[in-house]
């Protein structure tokens, strides 16, 4: 049995046995020692303390909560000793090979970050850059490309900003480049980093001196105050701007997210319209319609909640970080990104799946011989008893197909085409032309033969039910009813006004003039009767 200890590194507690506690310890205290007097020496040690907590974190899991020495030992493999580049400007040869052993450990791998050290806006070009080692220019040129074809490169562009974690630590940025994080390249990174800080203060200390200079000898000129009052208020205004552009966000995101969401819980009627222009709709119902009652319709409205849902989310919460300068929360981005991409695959897979049951198309056609009244007129009527359909409430929806209505209890009903012809005997032929589309062609016919619509033929009259129907249990797949009437030559026909709606404008010149008069039937067609 072992004794066991726990310790804070970097802020992440372990549980660690004896040996390794040890061998720990004693890594960390000559780490501590070769760094202390050098600069930047206490960054580096903290850099490197925060990469053994993340190699160690990597080898726990459910069923291992002890480091062991093992452990440690390949954490030392992967970071290196102290002592392997204490002299590194004599032994650059022993470095190299060492470097090599080190690498049968540790295979880096890139991330992609947001590179805050070459950013010109948020810093995605440079972090993709970097990630494919390129030059930053043609990712912005790329950007800049799709920017004037169209605009989507501005969404990508927010969607990348927003998804993208910046690289903030050392080990973020060697991870970025895909180096090794090992004690050589965190010591490498933070002394190119305080080099470069003394360059930039070395540069405002020289900006300062001149400024001295210039007041020491007559002050700055009347340009120069005018000038800088110019920045000044420049800056005011880029402030002002960057606060508008997040409002102006905010609101876009609201407007569209707003609209969604009644969409979503059913604020709205099953199709709102207004002519042939769709406004809003139900989306539980149009799933039902499209994908059919008992089908895997709660997995596509939660496919869809994240499609839609997590791009408006996040324009929301970026316009609000912008107005109120909130700092970026860790791992938002990245997980709204992985949950958009996994609804993409079953957006796609519904999307391949309604394609696939719309592939063939199928018709069902019937006819039935009605005997011509003697020396009468035959009678076209609308079934009066769908008439008062638009005062109970119902939802219309023109199409250049016809009318669609939404009933009450969201049933669908489509208005059929009406064409009327010679017959080429003595009788009255209604003949029904019944199409549908389907996964296969016997789906196809089913659902074509399935359709429902009633018309009678009584003494002299024949009436016609203003909309044919879908069974409820059954999707939608572009049903569609074409009846056509043969009239024998000579027979003395009067079409009622109600039934303009259903003549097929194709056959038909003036269709809407039709109603409410006699035609005669002649081998052309229907001729008007003249008193």
């Amino acid at each position: 049995m072992k004794k066991t200890f726990t310790i804070n590194i970097s802020g992440i507690i372990f549980h660690i046995d004896e040996d390794a506690y040890n061998q720990l310890n004693n890594y960390l205290e000559n780490v501590k020692r070769h760094f202390r007097d050098s600069e930047g020496g206490e960054e580096i040690i903290n850099d490197i303390e925060s990469r053994i907590a993340e190699i160690l974190s990597e080898k726990l899991s459910d069923t291992k909560q002890v480091i062991t020495i093992n452990d440690i030992n390949q954490v030392i493999d992967v970071m290196g000793q102290p002592s392997e580049f204490a002299e590194e400007a004599e032994d650059t040869k022993n470095e190299k090979q060492s470097s090599q052993q080190k690498e049968q450990y540790y295979t880096p791998h890139k991330r992609l970050f947001r590179d805050p050290d070459n950013k010109v806006i948020g810093g995605v070009s440079s972090g993709i850059a970097a990630y494919f080692n390129i030059d930053p220019l043609w990712i912005r040129l790329l950007f800049l490309i799709t920017l004037f074809a169209g605009g989507t490169g501005i969404l990508i562009y927010i969607i990348l900003w927003i998804a993208m974690p910046e690289a903030r630590t050392t080990s973020d940025r060697l991870h970025m480049r895909g180096e090794p994080v090992n004690i050589n390249n965190i010591e490498k990174s933070i002394r190119e980093e305080f080099e470069d800080l003394k360059t930039r203060i070395n540069d405002i200390s020289d900006r300062a001196k001149s400024s001295y200079k210039k007041k020491r000898d007559g002050g700055q000129t009347f340009f120069e105050n005018l000038l800088n009052l110019f920045v000044d208020v420049l800056r005011i205004f880029g402030k002002a701007l960057i606060i508008l552009i997040g409002v102006v966000v905010v609101i876009i995101a609201l407007s569209l997210l707003i609209p969604f969401l009644m969409m979503l819980f059913g604020a709205v009627p099953p199709v709102w319209s207004e002519g042939s222009d769709i406004i809003a709709f139900s989306i539980p119902y149009m799933a039902n319609m499209i994908l059919g009652p008992g089908s895997s319709n709660g997995l596509f409205i939660a496919a869809l909640i994240l499609f839609i849902g997590i791009p408006l989310f996040m324009l929301l919460y970026l316009g609000i970080r912008v107005i109120f300068r909130l700092p970026r929360t860790r791992f938002v981005g990245v997980s709204a990104l992985a949950l958009w991409i996994v609804s993409l695959i079953f957006m796609s897979y519904y999307t391949m799946k309604v394609v696939s049951d719309l592939k063939y198309e199928g018709d069902y056609k019937s006819t039935v011989y009605y005997q011509m009244p003697a020396n009468d007129t035959l009678f076209l009527e609308m079934n009066n008893n769908m008439l008062d359909q638009e005062e109970r409430g119902y939802v219309f929806l023109d199409t250049d197909d016809g009318k669609i209505v939404f009933t009450e209890d969201e049933q669908m009903m489509i208005a059929p085409e009406l064409n009327i012809k010679a017959s080429e005997n003595d009788s009255i032929e209604f003949i029904e032309e019944r199409s549908s589309r389907g996964r296969s062609p016997m789906d196809s016919k089913t659902y074509a033969r399935n359709i429902l619509y009633n018309y009678t033929f009584e003494s002299n009259t024949l009436t016609f039910d203003k909309y044919m129907g879908i069974e409820k249990d059954e999707p939608f797949r572009g049903q569609e009813l074409d009846i056509l009437v043969r009239i024998p030559v000579g027979s003395v026909v009067y079409i009622e006004e109600e039934l303009e709606t259903l003549l097929d404008w194709w056959h038909f010149n003036d269709p809407w003039q039709m109603g409410g008069k006699y035609w005669t039937m002649t081998k052309k067609g229907l001729k008007e009767e003249r008193e």
